[in-house]
């Protein structure tokens, strides 16, 4: 039976970790630790890792994978989103955020969307020529 709640692998599923490099065409696969157990996502948020750019789950009994990267990468993001990592200011910038994220979610569509909001949200740096500028133009408006 397929799994209808993406939140959720089942018993009869395995979780895959695909790791792949560019340059040998290589695809390590590294499978979840526990199989046989349900787990909800956010219980294996931690076992990918930073390197890991793809997860799939395995159904055993039919031998199909689902792409699940996208679903871990949302719950990625609502976890750090409740523990307030998600904040930018004058010193930390979206870039700086993205530093610090696994490889699936940096790829992901949630993070894209999500990264357009916070950059719209970001507080708005006063423009550093400004008092240069004005101080160029008082100089300017006494000579005339």
């Amino acid at each position: 039976m397929a799994n209808t709640d993406d939140r959720y692998i089942l018993s009869d599923e395995e979780v895959l970790l695909m790791f792949g490099t560019t340059r040998s065409g290589i695809i390590y696969v590294s499978e979840s630790t526990n199989p046989g157990k349900s787990y909800t996502v956010d219980m294996l948020l931690d076992e990918p890792g930073d390197h890991c750019p793809r997860i799939l789950a395995l159904n055993t009994k039919t031998l199909v994978t689902i792409d699940v990267t996208e679903t871990f990468a949302k719950a990625w993001l609502e976890r750090a989103d409740e523990a307030d990592e998600l904040e930018v200011d004058r010193e930390i910038t979206v870039d700086d955020l993205e530093a610090g994220f696994p490889d699936y979610v940096k790829n992901s569509r949630a993070w894209a969307l999500l990264k357009d909001d916070i950059e719209a949200s970001a507080p708005v740096l006063p423009d550093p020529d400004r008092a240069y500028d004005e101080r160029r133009d008082r100089q300017a408006m006494g000579w005339m």
